[in-house]
Order: C-alpha cells, then structure tokens, then sequence
C-alpha cells in the first residue's frame, strides 16, 4: 500500500510542476507505471513458503495472517494456476492434514467435478538437537522430544504441568475443545508439550488431547520471559503426492515436501 501511496504522489508532484504533456511523455509515464504496477504485483505474489503454521486457516477464517503463509505453500504451482478458488482450498486443506497427521485423504469438488487424492508417499525420521524456544515461568524441565507441530483440541478440562508427570506444579489449564499447538511428544512418556506461537508453555496428559487435522502455530507468542533450550528431538520430514483429475479426464500430479520445526510448525523443503 506504501509503494502505491508513494507512485501516486510521484505522479501528482509532477503534474503539479508542469511536467510537458507530450505524447511521448504521457507514453512514457504509462509504460512505467505499468512496469511499476508489474513490480508490484509480483512482489505482493511472491509465496515464502520457509514456515508453514496454520496456513489454510489463516486463509479460510482461523488463525494469524501474520504467521500464515500463501496457500500456493500446499497447492502446486500448476494445479494452482488450473483449479478454481473452491478446489484449491479443498485441495489445501487435504494437504494441510495429510503433513499435520501423516493420512492420505480423497476428495472431490462440489461443483466443478474435479476429484483427486493427496497421498503421504513417504515419512522420514531423524535425530538431532534443536533449539526450542520455552516460557521460563512455566516450563520446569524440557526432556527429548518428538516433534508434531500439529493443533490438537482438549477432550476434557485439563492441567498444565511444567513438566511430564503430576509431580511437576500446575502452570495453566485447558477447558474442554480449547485449541493448542502441540509442539512434540515426549519420548517414550505419554505427555504431549504444548506452546503458543512457537513457544512452549507446559505439559498436557496425551489422552486429554486430540489432533484437530490442521497445523499447529496461528497463535501470537504468549508473554513472558523466553528461553531458549537445546533439546534432543526426533524430526519427521513427509513426502506428499497430490493427483487431481479433471472433468476432462486428464490427470495432473504434484509433489510436496515439508519437514518439522521445533517451533511447531514446518518447512517447505
């Protein structure tokens, strides 16, 4: 909007001074407010798809657009360019939960006739230290991790632990169908770690949590003092195939990569 603003003055001051309305001139300032309009264009199009938290959410009524990503991140770049805006969100979301919970989905367009599958046709783990950003007030001790990065809701009203186990003190608690980020498992305990925004906050018993189908991450960080703590964590990187078929009969495949983060949310690879 500020580079709009700005053309548009540049425009007018010139006018304002007398410029001379020569054919050519007037030409010439239509060529280059095209090419600046190009400029634009491009620029306000351009999809960063380096963090994807959240991403159809925000797009579709749930979430930060501040943390959202281009809906472009989950649908390739030919399918996006084909489809219609309801395809491209159905689409979307069956990506978003086949990376958030590693099941392949089918789906089929209302209107348009177009059906398609978005499978997961490969996971991968590894091990490795990373940095995970905690609450100091809250989290008491950070054990190894299986990173998720997936929104998951309470089944039931719940504590906030600092810690996994019902010895660590009460931080917080969750009221049944509360949302959260749900950053990792711990390992080999039952106890999931749970941020905002990419910030981990405590500690929820696993069974009181359930995966919702989306990417964890649309909320602001909470306040607070924040830490930074190396923890051992085992990241999940998925391979996710998408084929659409059209009313045609003609097939058209993409392929998508996202890994882990240890902020709860994942990277394009």
């Amino acid at each position: 909007m500020k580079r709009r603003f700005s053309l548009l003055t540049f425009l007018g001051i010139l006018f304002l001074f007398g410029a001379p309305a020569s054919a050519d001139w007037l030409g010439s300032i239509k060529k280059g407010v095209k090419a600046v309009g190009d400029a634009i264009t491009q620029d306000d199009n351009a999809v960063n798809c380096s963090s994807i938290t959240g991403m159809v959410g925000s797009v579709f009524g749930y979430g930060t657009a501040a943390q959202a990503t281009s809906m472009g991140c989950l649908v390739g770049g030919e399918l996006m360019e084909i489809l219609d805006e309801e395809d491209q969100e159905v689409l979307a979301e069956s990506t978003e939960e086949a990376i958030a919970t590693g099941d392949s989905s089918t789906f089929e367009g209302e209107n348009s006739g177009v059906q398609g599958s978005v499978t997961v046709t490969d996971t991968s783990t590894t091990q490795q230290q990373s940095s995970v950003a905690v609450l100091k007030d809250k989290v008491e001790e950070m054990p190894p991790l299986e990173l998720i990065g997936a929104e998951y809701r309470a089944t039931a009203a719940t504590n906030v632990r600092g810690g996994p186990g019902t010895d660590f003190k009460v931080v917080d608690s969750l009221a049944a169908a509360d949302k959260v980020q749900v950053i990792g498992k711990v390992e080999n305990e039952s106890w999931y770690l749970i941020g905002q925004g990419g910030v981990a906050t405590g500690f929820v018993f696993q069974p009181l949590l359930e995966p919702t189908g989306h990417i964890g991450g649309g909320e602001p960080p909470p306040e607070g003092e924040v830490a930074e703590v190396e923890v051992a964590t085992q990241v999940t990187c998925r391979t996710i195939e998408q084929e659409v078929t059209l009313e045609d009969g003609s097939v058209l495949t993409e392929q998508i990569e996202a890994c882990q983060k240890p902020d709860g949310s994942w990277e394009m690879a």
